[in-house]
């Protein structure tokens, strides 16, 4: 995805969607404005993240954003995990960026949900290796919806978003 560019993203019975960067990056403001789905979206997890589990598969950095939908009439709720090289015991979900070599900060509108910062006792546990950007969606109705009670209903679909990215 170049810089600037709009990508249209889709969910249908047989396949999620995605795209991924093409660089990797250490410590960067990126940001995003996503068109999430308004109609009935149970189930559906559309995700904008950094990673490098696709590199480091057993010691990986992550740093997500996860919208989760919800049936009709309900918001969008969202999840936020960091991970830490491969770990998942500091800072990993919270429901309810910037990111140096000391904190991270997750913005929604402009506004700061959500602060990690580097302490002594995480040890390693710090995400600090370059990670490349990413942007899905995906069926999570195992879970996503109220602990997996409302599942994605294809009649629905295909569930179209709209991503515009920022680096």
């Amino acid at each position: 995805m170049v810089d600037g560019q709009t990508v249209h993203i889709s969910l249908d019975q047989r396949t999620g969607a995605g795209f991924a960067s093409q660089g990797l990056y250490f410590h960067e403001f990126f940001s995003a404005s996503i068109t999430l789905p308004a109609d009935y979206a149970a189930g559906v997890v559309v995700a904008f993240y950094m990673s490098n589990g696709d590199v480091f598969e057993k010691t990986h950095d992550e740093l997500d954003f996860e919208f989760l939908g919800n049936i009709r009439g309900r918001e969008w709720r969202v999840q936020t995990n960091v991970y830490g090289n491969g770990s998942t015991a500091v800072g990993r979900e919270e429901k309810y960026g910037f990111w140096s070599n000391e904190r991270i900060i997750f913005y929604i509108d402009n506004t700061p949900i959500r602060e990690v910062v580097r302490t002594q006792t995480m040890g390693g546990d710090f995400p600090s290796k370059p990670m490349s950007l990413y942007a899905t969606i995906w069926d999570g109705s195992t879970w996503a919806t109220s602990g997996g009670r409302y599942k994605v209903n294809y009649k629905f679909a295909p569930t179209l978003v709209e991503s515009h990215c920022q680096e």
